[in-house]
């Protein structure tokens, strides 16, 4: 199964008890959340936001996990954490 990880600016408990708070307001489980790592790891599931995917009529593998992590990142970045994606990081590098 897929993971989700996000790296996350997090420099104390409260900072991993937001996301941990945010995570599960949005009724996502499966989160392993490191503060030592500054990272959340969510686990991909069919249940993750099943109803939003059913609605947006995703079809394809990559359409649905790309709709997840975008939803997931928007969660993260209402915790008021800086969301620093690898990604991201290689592009402003370029």
């Amino acid at each position: 199964m897929s993971k989700f990880e996000f790296n996350l600016a997090m420099t104390c408990g409260g900072c991993s008890n937001a996301v941990e708070k945010a995570l599960k307001n949005a009724k996502v489980s499966g989160a392993e959340i490191s503060l030592e790592k500054k990272s959340v790891v969510i686990e991909d599931s069919p249940a993750l936001f099943s109803d939003e995917v059913k609605e947006a009529g995703l079809t394809t593998d990559k359409k649905i996990y790309d709709f997840k992590h975008k939803k997931l990142l928007e969660i993260l970045k209402r915790t008021g954490k800086l969301v620093v994606q690898p990604e991201e990081k290689a592009a402003e590098a370029a």
